[in-house]
């Protein structure tokens, strides 16, 4: 997180800034207490790499809902969101190929595993949700529109979801209707 608001420092400049001037953020525990942490990076890399996938859902949506807590309400005393999606290709590694098939057409497969990434970002603070990911292709390949419905369910109750007129479909539109949370959509976002 820190390397991320300092604008892109390399872990070992977060290590030094945070043992140097920012243990008030760790844990309270004799190394912290006693001055003797270690700026040595490799320890928090590996540890960070430990860090299992809910946890780290669970903190940036944690962050995101203090940080709008204390943020200026958008519209009406509501939260905003701009969800929106992308494609983007992965390494060709076996892996991502099974779990995010490659293109195929006449000629054969692509090389390229595509995936489909939907965010949601909340308008006051510019925090983005954790994102869906579904694979484009293959026989579990999923839409825009099923991103839409999966990660709106995600947003608070009272949310207004803002899309590009692509989201502007009923499928979206009925479960933004049932779930209690308002659709606005723009010709082009």
């Amino acid at each position: 997180m820190l390397q991320r608001l300092g604008g892109g420092l390399s872990l070992q400049a977060v290590v030094e800034e945070l043992v140097t001037h920012h243990t008030d953020i760790l844990p309270r525990n004799g190394r912290v207490e006693e001055g003797t942490l270690s700026e040595n990076n490799s320890a928090y890399n590996r540890a960070r790499l430990r860090i299992p996938l809910p946890v780290v859902e669970t903190f940036s949506n944690s962050l995101c809902d203090y940080l709008a807590q204390r943020s200026e309400r958008v519209w009406l005393n509501r939260r905003v969101f701009i969800i929106d999606g992308t494609a983007i290709t992965l390494p060709p590694t076996a892996e991502l190929k099974k779990a995010f098939p490659p293109a195929s057409n006449q000629h054969g497969e692509s090389v390229w595993p595509v995936a489909m990434l939907m965010v949601a970002s909340e308008l006051s603070t510019g925090c983005v949700l954790m994102p869906q990911i579904d694979p484009m292709y293959g026989e579990n390949n999923s839409s825009e529109a099923r991103q839409a419905v999966q990660i709106i369910q995600r947003l608070p109750a009272d949310a207004l979801v803002l899309a590009e007129s692509a989201f502007g479909i009923f499928s979206v539109a009925y479960h933004c209707d049932q779930s209690g949370r308002e659709l606005g959509v723009s010709r082009g976002l």
